[in-house]
């Protein structure tokens, strides 16, 4: 078969020699020999120099956009405009105008290597991603150990390492982790609170004027406490002015004050 493919270009399967986030475009290498005849040769073949300053195609609209992290070795295609896009792509115009009364130079190029467009991620088949969801829709990393999935039950998982947060459609938030710290200025809770586990505060709580602290428990108006079972403490319990430790029952078996025992 005798190929010429040296006049046009249209799509081409490419690699990123290097990308440029800070413009989102790339160095792309045509992953495919010039193929060409000649007075001297038919289909002769000449590797390909990469093309620069390609625009990179990014996910996005509306102000807001998808990006990854893409790097040197990523596969992509590359197609070329039917026109010179120079205007578009260096001016964010719609229309070229002339010069000297003439059309753009640029206007007079046909799918021209000039004009490149890079799609990166389409993978060729030794890079196919490993254990594919063919169920959810996911964000993750290659070997899916970082990963927010779009559950086809309508659940949201979120998973990174050992954590892992799951949000269902009724509302409910699971989260598994080895630690959780929240840090801000006041945290309301409206409903009730479990906890399974022991609870360590450093601080002072007030509930229902029931104040607790390093300092010790007070109660404080409110419905006051109640306590089912036995209390055990460490240190002396005062009501009313009345201390436990040193209260006594006068000879008519009433509860007084803190006296003396009798001799």
């Amino acid at each position: 078969m005798i190929v010429d493919n040296e006049k046009y270009s249209f799509t081409y399967p490419g690699r990123v020699v290097e990308y440029f986030p800070e413009n989102q475009t790339a160095t792309i290498l045509i992953c495919a020999e010039t193929v060409y005849n000649s007075s001297e040769s038919l289909s002769a073949v000449v590797k390909r120099l990469p093309l620069e300053g390609v625009p990179v195609h990014t996910s996005g609209g509306g102000g807001w956009h998808q990006t990854f992290p893409i790097t040197a070795g990523d596969t992509c295609v590359i197609h070329f405009s039917q026109v010179g896009y120079d205007h578009w792509l260096y001016q964010d115009k719609d229309t070229a105008g002339k010069l000297a009364n003439l059309p753009k130079p640029w206007l007079a190029r046909q799918f021209n290597e000039d004009d490149g467009l890079a799609i990166v991620g389409t993978n060729t088949l030794p890079r196919a991603i490993q254990d594919y969801n063919a169920t959810d829709a996911e964000f993750r990393n290659a070997n899916r150990n970082q990963r927010i999935s779009l559950k086809a039950d309508g659940n949201i998982h979120i998973k990174t390492g050992s954590t892992t947060i799951n949000v269902a459609p009724s509302g409910a938030i699971t989260v598994t982790a080895t630690q959780v710290d929240v840090v801000t200025p006041l945290t309301t809770m409206s409903g009730d609170v479990t906890i399974a586990g022991n609870l360590d505060i450093t601080g002072t709580t007030t509930s229902g004027g029931l104040i607790t602290g390093s300092g010790g428990l007070a109660i404080s108006g409110g419905t006051g406490a109640s306590v089912t079972g036995d209390l055990e403490t460490t240190g002396e319990v005062t009501a009313q002015g009345v201390e436990l430790s040193t209260h006594t029952h006068n000879e008519n078996n009433n509860t007084g004050g803190p006296t003396d025992a009798p001799n």
